[in-house]
C-alpha cells in the first residue's frame, strides 16, 4: 500500500529474476518478507507500537538516536502504507516516487531490509544516530588554542592527468575508513530528485546509497517537499547498495552512481562498530558517518 502497484511489480519482477546476494547466499523476497513481519510484530520501541517523533525540518538542535531494527520498523511500516497523523517524509517519498515509476527508493529500502534480515534477527543491532546543530557560535575559536590543524591530503582520481592518486575512493563515495562522507548538498538533503532516484550530480544520488539517511526522512513533517535539512550528521549509516562512485559523463553515464542490474547489493558493507558516548551511555555505532553541508554557487 506505500506505494504503486506498477512500481511495486517492477522491483518484485527484477528481484524474483535474480535475487541478490549476500556472502555467498541469495536474499528472495520472501525472505524480507518474513523479516518485515517478524519485525512489525514486535515492539522494538517498548512503547506499545508508537514510535517517538520529532521534525528535523522545523529548525534547531536536535538529535534521533535509534537502532538499526528501529529503522527497519520505520522502513517497513512506510512501505506497508503506515504513516502518522501529520504525514513523514518517508512515505511522502514513496507515494511521490511511485507516482513518477521510478523504484530506486524502494529498491534502497528493500536492500537495506534485506542485509539487516541478515544481521539482525531477533535483535536491535547497533546505533543510527541523525542530529541538527545549534545556533552558530565561536566555540570553535577557542579549540584552536590547544589544537592544532593538519593540512590536507589532496587527491585527484578522475581524468587523463589525475594527480597525485591516493588509491582512495573520492570523498562523496565513503572516502578512507574513519572519514565522514561528506554531502555537498542544497538546502536539503536529495536536492532536486526529492528523494526519487539517481541524478547527474552526487548530493541527489547518495541517499539511495545510504539507506538509513532516506529512512530518516521520517523524522520531517513539514516544507515542501518533506526533506532532511542541511547540516545534518548521521553517524552509523552504510552504504547498501552499489556502486556509488565517480562523475557523471558522456562516456560513463548519464548519473553519479548506478544501481547494478544484478546482485546490487553491497558486498563490502562496513560491518566494524565503534564505542560512542550518549548522554549517560555508551552505544555501539558502525565507524561510517554521513554529514550534508549546504552549498551555493559563487555566480549566484
Amino acid at each position: 500500500p506505500g506505494v504503486g502497484p506498477r512500481t511495486y511489480a517492477a522491483v518484485a519482477a527484477k528481484w524474483q529474476s535474480s535475487p541478490p546476494m549476500h556472502k555467498g547466499q541469495p536474499i528472495p523476497l520472501t525472505a524480507i518478507a518474513a523479516f518485515m513481519k517478524e519485525v512489525l510484530s514486535s515492539d522494538p520501541f517498548g512503547s506499545g507500537g508508537a514510535v517517538p517523533w520529532l521534525d528535523f525540518h522545523a529548525g534547531g538542535e536536535k538529535v534521533v538516536a535509534i537502532t538499526q531494527r528501529q529503522v527497519a520498523y520505520i522502513a517497513a511500516n512506510a512501505l506497508m502504507g503506515n504513516s502518522i497523523p501529520v504525514g513523514d517524509g518517508l512515505s511522502e517519498a514513496l507515494h511521490r516516487c511511485s507516482a513518477m515509476g521510478k523504484p530506486d527508493t524502494m529498491f534502497s529500502l528493500l536492500s537495506m531490509l534485506a542485509i539487516l534480515s541478515r544481521e539482525i534477527p531477533g535483535r536491535q543491532g547497533s546505533m543510527v544516530i541523525g542530529a541538527t546543530p545549534g545556533a552558530n557560535d565561536n566555540g570553535w575559536v577557542s579549540k584552536l588554542q590547544s589544537s592544532t590543524l593538519s593540512p590536507p591530503t589532496l587527491c585527484q582520481e578522475i581524468g587523463a592527468g589525475s594527480s597525485p592518486s591516493c588509491g582512495k575512493p573520492d570523498f562523496m563515495a565513503g572516502g578512507a575508513f574513519g572519514q565522514a562522507m561528506t554531502d555537498i548538498a542544497g538546502v536539503v538533503v536529495g536536492g532536486g530528485s526529492q528523494l526519487c532516484g539517481l541524478a547527474n550530480s552526487q548530493d541527489e544520488s547518495l541517499v539511495q546509497f545510504y539507506s538509513e539517511v532516506l529512512a530518516f526522512a521520517f523524522f520531517v513533517g513539514s516544507g515542501h517537499p518533506k526533506m532532511l535539512p542541511v547540516p545534518m550528521v548521521v553517524l552509523g549509516t552504510r552504504v547498501y547498495l552499489s556502486a556509488l562512485s565517480g562523475e557523471s559523463t558522456t562516456t560513463g553515464g548519464p548519473t553519479c552512481g548506478r544501481i547494478a542490474p544484478t546482485n546490487w547489493l553491497n558486498q563490502n558493507i562496513a560491518t566494524r562498530t565503534v564505542q560512542v558516548p550518549l548522554r549517560d551511555a555508551t552505544v555501539t555505532v558502525v565507524a561510517s558517518a554521513f554529514v550534508a553541508v549546504a552549498s551555493k554557487s559563487t555566480a549566484a
